[in-house]
This record gives structure tokens, sequence and C-alpha cells, in this order.
């Protein structure tokens, strides 16, 4: 059932989902991207920098942890934590940042979106590719 082949689409499925749940949530539950500025009156938000610290954790998963990764069923339990951590932020823009407060929304939805489109299981193909290679010699 779960054969070689079929890893890589599992990853490809779970991040496009991933990445289209945040994408729909924003605009169904958020009412879409967020526009205008926030008041003067608040230059630092608590819930931006929580959020902003899970963005920055799954960015060392990625980048650091993953490729270090030797099996194939940690790299997946890796790229979950990191897409977790990224909606986790996106999450909290969305819920506990109040609306008069846009630019902060818009801001960790962005970095979100970011953080998700960077867990793109491109590490996969390279994987195939260096395997491939391996067995032509």
């Amino acid at each position: 059932m779960n054969s070689p082949s079929k890893k890589p689409l599992i990853l490809w499925i779970l991040w496009f989902a991933a990445l289209n749940g945040l994408i729909v949530l924003h605009v169904v539950v958020g009412k879409g991207v967020p526009l205008g500025s926030n008041p003067a009156s608040e230059p630092f938000s608590p819930v931006l920098a929580i959020g902003l610290v899970a963005i920055v954790l799954s960015a060392a998963v990625r980048w650091f942890l993953i490729p270090k990764a030797e099996k194939p069923e940690t790299r997946l339990t890796l790229m979950i934590v990191g897409l977790a951590l990224n909606e986790a932020a996106a999450l909290l823009g969305l819920f506990l940042v109040p609306p008069s407060f846009p630019e902060t929304k818009l801001t960790l939805f962005s970095a979100s979106l970011i953080g998700i489109l960077q867990f793109a299981p491109i590490f996969t193909t390279k994987e195939k590719a260096a395997k491939s290679e391996f067995h032509q010699v």
C-alpha cells in the first residue's frame, strides 16, 4: 500500500492541504485579506511576537532538522510539525488579534504563507534523483 513511489505524493498532498487550508480559512473566517493600518497607540503586540517565534521555529525545522533526518518517517513528522507551527501563527493572527489591527493580522498571515511555501517537499525529488543516479552506476 505505501510503496516508495507514493511517499512523495503523500508529502505533496499534505503540503497542498496546509497551504489551501490557510488561504481558505482567511478568506472564509477572516473575510479576506485585512486592509488598513494599526492604530499608533499599540506599538508592540505580544501575539505578533509569539506568532513570529513559531514561524522562526518552523524555519529552523525546515532548514536544519529535515535535511539531517535519515528516515522518510522522520522527515514526514518534522514536516507536519513545521506546517503546524505555521498554521498556529496564522490562527493566532486570525483569532487573537483584534480587527482594529489589520497590519498585524496581515503580517502573521503573510509570514505564515511564506513559512508554508518553504515546506514544499522538493527534498523528496532531490532524494529520488540521487537514488536513481546511484543505481545507474
